[in-house]
């Protein structure tokens, strides 16, 4: 079988590692890998699909996996790639969080059909530690000078005015606990996580080579960037999150399809299991016929899938054809609850049986700047009113000429849309 660190490597995927050769001599027998999520939210995001992906691609090839919910750090707080101190969490919400984050992970295994996999959470260790045992037999193995060195803290303390507080300068030693404990219930030896972690990932390295004489290993992969060194998954919205109820299908299909040629290839490699030939032959139709877009469709879909199933890749490939056809009468309205998430819309409270000026919807939804320009661009034969070209500046709409009774759909210029919500 193919060293799991080849299939690692073409797709780009490590970047930082203890030894190369010896971590991949080391990978040849199965062992035990893990990785963490801290539950800062209630849901996972595009960002830590990654390493989700990446913990799957170790299973595949007959490692066990081990994904650590840091319910504990995340009451500390990593300060690894944050500019200043975080805002500590609290304790009810993390509990809450860490439910909905183990349920969310453990389902998109299982839609892989991937079983060697344990979900652990580091509560369970670090909150039974004792003050004075914890200095005494943890933090003698730990030179502050060495802990000031770590990227994560030399660059919040090269900031004029920020610093760190003793807390988050904990953070490095409780994660490389986590690798100790891990290593001693579950011979666990190898950690991998996002470029941001490796000064924590080779703290716990040491800490088990000092404590127990043994020798583990640890990489980093990439984090999730465009091109232009912006995050990846975040939109003037916000994030693009796991969690269907706050980013729908749709919305995740529309953000992966509008990825750039350049930023395409890589997203291939990183985030679906397709194989270099099938890669190469997307990255050939770039070149050849960038306008019609496989890759990037080819992307969305397979992400979709992997995320939310085959059923969803449907729904979301079928209301982007209706959009791009106009054929809104074949939209549900639950098609129409998905496309509202992310495109531009409004809500507008109408009494049944009232109906409210095209104009003033025009305005409202920022297709005209003024109802002046809504008059001129009704003139010019610019607007439309779900499919019916506006001709009358006196116009009005209400529920009963609304797609499922509530839903309008305003179009300028045959491209620009805003989606209005009668209630």
């Amino acid at each position: 079988m193919q060293n799991i660190l080849d299939e690692l490597s073409w797709r780009g995927l490590i970047q930082d590692s203890t030894d190369i050769t010896t971590l991949k001599n080391h990978l040849n027998s199965p062992r035990t890998i893990y990785v963490g999520f801290d539950p800062t939210s209630d849901s996972l995001h595009l960002g830590n699909l990654l390493p989700l992906i990446s913990a799957s691609r170790f299973a595949i090839f007959g490692h066990k996996i081990i994904i650590v919910i840091g319910n504990a750090t995340a009451l500390i707080g990593d300060p690894s790639g944050k500019s200043s101190e975080r805002i500590l969490l609290e304790e009810e919400n993390v509990l809450n969080w860490t439910k909905q984050i183990s349920y969310q992970i453990e389902n998109f295994f299982i839609k892989q059909n991937i079983t060697n996999f344990k979900i652990v959470y580091n509560y369970d260790w670090l909150c039974s530690i004792k003050v004075i045992p914890f200095l005494r037999d943890i933090g003698k193995y730990f030179s502050v000078n060495a802990m000031l060195d770590k990227e994560s803290i030399k660059t919040r303390l090269s900031r004029q005015g920020v610093g760190i507080s003793f807390t988050e300068f904990s953070y490095i030693i409780l994660q490389a606990l986590d690798y100790l404990t891990l290593f001693e219930k579950y011979d666990c030896t190898v950690q991998f996580g996002g470029s941001d972690q490796w000064g924590n990932i080779t703290a716990g390295i040491d800490l088990i080579r000092k404590i127990k004489g043994y020798e583990v290993y640890g990489f980093t992969i990439p984090l999730l960037t465009k091109s232009d060194g912006t995050k990846f998954g975040k939109t003037e919205k916000g994030a693009i999150w796991l969690d269907k109820n706050k980013s729908s299908p749709y919305s995740l299909y529309q953000y992966l399809l509008n990825t750039s040629d350049q930023d395409t290839v890589k997203l291939l490699k990183f985030l679906t299991f397709l194989g270099k030939d099938r890669i190469d032959e997307l990255e050939e139709a770039i070149k050849k016929s960038p306008e019609k877009r496989e890759a990037q469709k080819t992307l969305a879909r397979e992400v979709v899938r992997l995320v939310h199933g085959e059923e969803a890749v449907l729904i979301a490939e079928k209301i982007t054809q209706t959009l791009f056809n106009q054929e809104y009468e074949s939209l549900t309205e639950d098609d129409f609850n998905q496309i509202i998430k992310d495109a531009p819309n409004i809500n507008i409270h109408v009494d049944n049986g009232a109906s409210v000026p095209i104009v003033d919807l025009l305005v409202k939804t920022g297709l005209a700047s003024s109802k002046s320009n809504a008059r001129d661009l009704i003139t010019a034969g610019a607007i439309e009113c779900n499919k019916v070209k506006v001709t009358n500046f006196h116009a009005t709409i209400s529920k009963k000429d609304a797609y499922h009774g509530k839903f309008v759909i305003l179009t300028r210029g045959g491209k620009n849309k805003s989606f209005v919500t009668l209630l």
